[in-house]
């Protein structure tokens, strides 16, 4: 019990040492923490909001400050002069109370008369706390396709485009601990993909025993580069200060984009080198909203909207936050094709992008 009554009496010295209090002349104490003085003003923010805002009084209004170290700083003079003779001029002895009742009820109605200031600083913070924010971001993305061929082996995972994204996020805080948010970006998605690894699926050696007979070897990329518009919606709960995170939904819609070649196929037999193709070309990417449509030879049909989840963890104090965000399509970008009349898409590719980036809010 001795150990527990003295952890309660430090933490209790540590909590009041970081106070101060600003007596002001018209006769009421603010709880604060003093942050400059200079030949005119007082600048501080209250004791309850310590990222709350910075507030400014003039010294005329300013009785004294009782610093959290025990130090009494008198701004007034004459208010100093005024305290001295009160209290040689009052008498100490304490008034007879007749009814405890009576005392009681005159107590509650000047607390309802009068209110503290901080009170009315309280409830300036929680329309601060409900304000609308607007802020800009600039990305550094990771996009790469999630793919499901049913004719043939599927590309190789996580081969990484790299891409950025760019837009302004709008932001409505609804409580101390949750908000929504709204962006519209401009981002680019699509694939990388790594030949070697997939023609080694596609036409993986022919042996016999332990020697390679025939050998085909894959070298280079296929890029597929879209560029979307796109809109989001993620409620956003604070899980400290300085630290938050969001889960939404996206909606897209394609603007532009490229599909670029540039690989070459070598066949080896026996170990000795048979022929080599090189491939380099690059195809429009044009949209469709509804039908599938073949692929031609100069174009690459995508589907145009692109919609899924979104998600994200922040970190920073306002201005500037960082934040990792990762979103996935719930929308195939490749056309509805029937596979061989059976009803199935042959090709199905969904969008996965991470994103690393940094947000400024210009209002908050």
């Amino acid at each position: 019990m001795r150990i527990i009554l003295i952890c309660l009496l430090w933490m209790n010295s540590n909590i009041l040492c970081t106070q101060d209090i600003i007596s002001l002349i018209a006769g009421k104490d603010v709880e604060a923490k003093v942050i400059e003085i200079s030949s005119e003003q007082v600048k501080y923010r209250l004791f309850e909001f310590p990222d709350g805002p910075i507030y400014v009084e003039e010294k005329s209004n300013i009785a004294k400050i009782e610093y959290s170290n025990g130090r009494v700083e008198w701004i007034s003079e004459e208010a100093k002069e005024g305290i001295q003779k009160t209290d040689e001029e009052q008498d100490i002895t304490t008034p007879e109370i007749e009814d405890i009742n009576d005392s009681k009820d005159l107590l509650q109605n000047e607390n309802f008369e009068e209110s503290p200031d901080y009170l009315n600083a309280a409830e300036e913070e929680l329309t601060k706390e409900s304000a609308f924010r607007i802020g800009v971001f600039l990305g550094a993305n990771g996009a790469t396709g999630l793919y499901n061929y049913k004719n043939g082996p599927n590309p190789p995972v996580l081969s990484v485009l790299p891409a950025y994204s760019v837009g302004a996020m709008f932001n409505m805080k609804l409580s101390p601990g949750f908000s929504l948010e709204s962006s519209l970006a401009y981002r680019l998605k699509g694939d990388r993909i790594n030949m070697f690894k997939w023609i080694d699926k596609i036409e993986p050696p022919t042996t016999s025993g332990p020697w390679i007979i025939l050998d085909t070897e894959g070298d280079g990329t296929i890029k597929t580069e879209i560029g979307y518009i796109e809109w989001s919606v993620t409620p956003v709960f604070e899980l400290s200060s300085s630290a938050r995170i969001g889960l939404g939904g996206y909606f897209a819609s394609g603007i532009h984009g490229k599909e670029k070649s540039d690989y070459t196929i070598s066949s080896y037999f026996e170990g000795e080198l048979a022929s080599r193709d090189e491939i380099k070309s690059t195809r429009d990417i044009e949209f469709v909203d509804i039908l599938g449509t073949d692929d031609t030879d100069a174009v690459r049909y995508i589907n145009r909207f692109d919609y899924g989840f979104t998600t994200f963890i922040g970190f920073g104090t306002m201005p500037w936050t960082v934040r990792l965000t990762a979103s996935y399509g719930r929308q195939t970008w490749e056309p509805d094709n029937d596979l061989f009349g059976s009803g199935e898409t042959p090709r199905e590719t969904y969008h996965l992008t991470g994103m690393l980036s940094v947000h400024y809010w210009i209002k908050y």
